[in-house]
């Protein structure tokens, strides 16, 4: 289960979209079995639960019961920078739903001025349909719901 992500950057941006693209990439991986994200927000719907810092946990844990799943993930949004040089960090943390405790954590933030996100992101673009674009990665820098794609992408590839 992904919990939807919470958002403690100070810029202003649509957190369920990186929610979204993260848990669709994550999906893309055949090991990883997961519950659809629409699964998960209608659970916590029809169960009238409001994630936030104080709870994000407990609803983990409750939401990983209900499901019947080995690992929650939640996820926050660090930082948030939608325009030209986009900007996007982080934060993930794996739970063990029968032991209650996080197995693994990573924060990384995505700055597009940082020399080793354009060299990831060049080879990312080499392996999509970006490298065939006339703006080449570049491309990606100028559509955040790209930038966003690539920054899932590439956490899940390193960390998970």
């Amino acid at each position: 289960v992904v919990l939807p992500f919470l958002s403690i950057s100070n810029g202003q941006g649509d957190v369920s979209e990186v929610y979204n693209t993260f848990s669709s990439e994550l999906g893309r991986f055949s090991e990883i079995k997961m519950i659809p994200p629409e699964y998960v927000l209608k659970y916590l719907s029809e169960s009238q639960l409001k994630i936030d810092a104080s709870n994000v946990r407990r609803i983990a844990l409750a939401a990983g019961e209900a499901f019947g799943v080995q690992s929650v993930i939640i996820g926050q949004i660090t930082e948030y920078n939608a325009f030209y040089p986009p900007v996007l960090g982080l934060s993930i943390e794996i739970i063990d739903v029968a032991k209650g405790a996080t197995v693994a954590s990573k924060a990384e933030t995505y700055d597009s001025n940082m020399n080793y996100v354009h060299e990831e992101l060049r080879e990312y673009a080499s392996k999509t349909r970006a490298h065939k674009s006339l703006f080449n990665d570049d491309l990606i820098l100028h559509r955040f719901d790209m930038y966003i794609r690539f920054v899932c992408h590439r956490f899940i590839q390193k960390y998970l």
